[in-house]
């Protein structure tokens, strides 16, 4: 819908005689009208019991704390379930510029042993002021919110309409749990895609029937305003309601992979995922990484980045023993240079490092990386043959002084 379009809403005599009454139309959807002065908006409610989300919660422990996401965060804070507030909005446009209005924004929380999902909709511009200020309180009442992309889109543009519409009060430093960055360090390459779509069918069993595509959504509202109604709106609030049941219960999947993986019981966890885990493992916990890496055997370690890393986790272990096994099996020309470098600097054995630099040269002269065939382009080949070149002659000249 361009700007000319969106205009007539408040232009067109026609759209105002065949305009429906929107009261009549949000409550027949379940809306409870919502008055603030001289501002409506209306309020969704919906209410699950907390064991269809968390299948392991028996309403006796009501033990809802996420042990496995904790762990990883490097903050040494416990998370609970019931102190997140999932948030997700639906917007008249897809950019986070001043034009963009939410018109409904949905938040869940846990409460006793329920899982409540509210949905605030914005029955006309005049309104946003008062939904901002009604959801102040929740903001207040819980220290972190969850999102799905939410760093880079709802997050941002929240905190935009509070300041255009002069509503003090947004914690602006909120802590926010972005689910979409765990996704992607855990199921990049693995899935097409990282969406929430994706992580639903793929890791949940999810599937949206009859779902509203996002690009849509807009459209639906600026209808709304234009003729009072609209059936899909329907559409859109199920849309955002299953948005926020779905980041609770990825949440919680995510959770239970971390606490896999501090079992350390690897085989659980879903195929593929193995090699990004560990790459984000060796940022967060280094003797796991070296765990997981071992677990999979030196198949993972044909990925050129996580083979140094596991060199450099060895290294700073002090499993200097174990390194030198691993480089004299895998015989690359990385391992050559690693072995070259423990000759030279560990051991002082030039002439060892020396012929570990012969070995090089022959690998590369026959263009290959390793002794296994792996090609190597020329401009690589060219790259480390300067850089053996430079270590070779220096180990001569250290050879010669020491004669």
């Amino acid at each position: 819908m361009n700007l000319k379009d969106k205009l007539k809403i408040y232009s067109s005599t026609e759209a105002t005689a065949q305009h429906s009454d929107p009261v009549v139309f949000l409550e027949s959807l379940g809306g409870a009208r919502i008055t603030n002065g001289s501002s409506v908006f209306w309020k969704f409610t919906e209410t699950y019991p907390l064991h269809t989300i968390l299948p392991e919660y028996s309403g006796i422990s009501g033990d809802t704390q996420l042990r496995g996401y904790s762990a990883f965060q490097g903050q040494g804070e416990m998370y609970d379930l019931a102190s997140l507030l999932f948030f997700d909005l639906e917007t008249t446009s897809l950019s986070t510029g001043t034009g963009n209005y939410p018109f409904l924004t949905g938040i869940g929380y846990v409460s006793g042993d329920n899982f409540v999902v509210e949905q605030f909709f914005m029955q006309d511009y005049s309104s946003e002021a008062a939904i901002l200020r009604d959801l102040l309180q929740y903001f207040h009442s819980f220290p972190s919110l969850v999102t799905f992309n939410g760093k880079s889109f709802d997050v941002p543009l929240i905190k935009i309409r509070y300041r255009l519409n002069r509503v003090p009060g947004f914690p602006v430093h909120m802590h926010n749990v972005d689910l979409l960055h765990p996704c992607r360090a855990m199921f990049r390459s693995v899935y097409d895609s990282c969406s929430l779509k994706t992580m639903e069918e793929r890791s949940l069993g999810i599937f949206r029937e009859n779902d509203i595509p996002g690009w849509l959504i807009p459209d639906v509202f600026f209808t709304f305003q234009k003729e009072g109604s609209d059936p899909r709106l329907a559409n859109v609030i199920r849309h955002n309601k299953v948005d926020i049941t779905s980041m609770a219960t990825l949440l919680l999947f995510i959770d239970g992979m971390y606490q896999v993986v501090r079992e350390g019981d690897y085989h659980k966890l879903p195929d593929m995922t193995h090699l990004n885990i560990a790459r984000h493992l060796y940022r967060r916990d280094i003797d796991l990484f070296i765990d997981i890496v071992n677990f999979c055997g030196h198949s993972i370690l044909l990925d050129h980045s996580l083979f140094k890393k596991y060199s450099t986790a060895l290294k700073r272990k002090g499993m200097r023993d174990q390194a030198i096994t691993f480089w004299n099996e895998d015989r690359s020309l990385y391992s050559l240079e690693e072995l070259a470098k423990h000759s030279e600097h560990i051991e002082k054995d030039y002439l060892q490092a020396s012929k570990y630099c012969q070995t090089a040269f022959d690998l590369i002269d026959r263009g290959f990386y390793s002794i296994e065939g792996t090609p190597l382009d020329n401009e690589r080949k060219e790259m480390l043959h300067n850089r053996f070149t430079r270590r070779h002659n220096r180990l001569q000249k250290k050879i010669e002084n020491n004669r």
